[in-house]
């Protein structure tokens, strides 16, 4: 530091001395000196004018300086610093203006420092990222059987007795005063069980704290979607044997069932279902084609003796009989996959009338009931043994999904599947 500094810094020392002593004179409270018109005018006077040089001198040492880190191109003049007081420059460090930006643009100690938006080291991580409220991604397959179904409430307990005709009536004509035959119809029953879907899905607490999409709402017809597929799946194809809570259409006994005659799908193999011998007049009415979107390409190739497509033939000529199959309409589930069938890449096309499947409800607990719990644990062995997650430690909030729901395929004889179709 130069002499001159030192003077000018012993006078600053000075002042603040002076305004010590002011203030101690006067007895003050809050740090301020009350001297007379002469002593506050010198005071004034002395803290403007060494601030001042203060200043100009820095000024003048940093030029100094630059002018030595800048060096000029050979006979030129070095450049020149920009008019910048203490206070500005500052500020303008504080927000990073070009300004300051441009002095220092050679030196790479402090292009070092410079946040990076990129780099979490340089303070990237700090930038707040904009989070839309709209959530895109890939949906569950929209389910169509429900809605065919027939309702079946339950009021008592998890079980309901179904009665079901095994024989008929019989109806005799008699003479005036001849005797009435007796016919005495026979009985079995089904039994329709409530049994549960359920899913459980974690979020943390600072999740739900900054969530901006809705997303309990958003998750919550999710889970109503997810389980109206698998109602879907189950009553079409599912099986007890294979792990499903219930037996659908497919795997249940009495379903009639029609192997596809050919390699390939034909024709004929949409015929043999459709006039299936063993099923009674009165189940055609109202009933529909299930099967998956490869097989119903499979089914629009399918050509008369005249080589013309079945599919558009119909179309064209009857109107109103647009995506049917001899009347009846076609309906498309990719819950019954290429693969739900005997033998390798083979599927099922089912027909029949879906109101026969009931869909068992407990009567005041409709609907999906949702549970959260921020205290909740998870154990092994349906809930016996070590605990393997914590919602308390874990500072998340576990939200419970639950439907009660009971499949029952009530007269499996309504429908006709064709078996084996590729």
């Amino acid at each position: 530091m130069s002499a001159e500094l030192d003077v000018l810094m012993k006078q600053a020392a000075d002042l603040q001395s002076l305004m010590s002593t002011l203030v101690e004179k006067n007895g003050k409270k809050d740090d301020t000196p009350n001297a007379d018109a002469i002593y506050k005018d010198t005071f004034e006077k002395m803290k403007t004018s060494i601030l001042d040089e203060i200043e100009k001198r820095m000024e003048a040492k940093k030029a100094a300086e630059l002018a030595k880190s800048i060096a000029p191109n050979k006979g030129e003049p070095a450049p020149a610093e920009p008019k910048m007081k203490l206070g500005e420059f500052l500020l303008k460090c504080k927000y990073n203006h070009p300004d300051v930006s441009s002095l220092f643009m050679k030196d790479t100690s402090v292009s070092k420092t410079v946040m990076n938006e990129t780099t979490s080291a340089q303070g990237g991580y700090t930038v707040a990222p904009e989070y839309a409220t709209q959530i895109i991604g890939e949906l569950t397959n929209m389910a169509t059987i429900v809605p065919k179904c027939t309702p079946f409430p339950h009021s008592l307990g998890p079980t309901k007795y179904v009665p079901k005709w095994l024989t008929d009536l019989s109806i005799f004509w008699v003479a005036e005063e001849g005797d009435k035959t007796l016919t005495k119809p026979t009985l079995t029953r089904k039994t329709s069980t409530l049994k549960k879907m359920a899913a459980i899905v974690p979020m943390t607490d600072e999740y739900l704290q900054d969530d901006f999409a809705g997303m309990e709402g958003l998750l919550a017809k999710r889970i109503a979607r997810a389980m109206a597929n698998e109602i879907e799946r189950v009553g079409l194809i599912g099986t007890t044997v294979g792990g499903d809570a219930f037996n659908g259409i497919l795997n249940e006994t009495g379903t009639h069932t029609v192997a596809q005659a050919i390699a390939n799908l034909s024709y004929l193999d949409l015929v043999n279902a459709w006039n299936h011998a063993d099923m009674l007049e009165e189940y055609r009415i109202g009933a529909e084609w299930y099967m998956n979107r490869t097989l119903l390409a499979k089914l629009m190739l399918i050509v008369d003796g005249n080589n013309r497509p079945l599919w558009n033939m119909q179309n064209s000529i009857n109107p109103p009989m647009a995506g049917t199959i001899f009347g009846a309409p076609v309906n498309i589930s990719s819950q019954i996959t290429n693969t739900c069938s005997t033998g390798a890449n083979t599927s099922t096309i089912i027909y029949g009338n879906y109101q026969f499947i009931l869909l068992g409800y407990k009567v005041g607990n409709e609907g999906i009931q949702v549970l959260a719990s921020q205290h909740a644990v998870i154990g092994t062995a349906a809930g016996i043994g070590a605990i393997t997650y914590n919602a308390f430690q874990n500072d998340e909030t576990l939200y419970r999904f639950v439907m009660r729901k009971g499949i029952l395929v009530s007269i499996p004889e309504a429908f006709v599947c064709i078996t084996g179709a590729k």
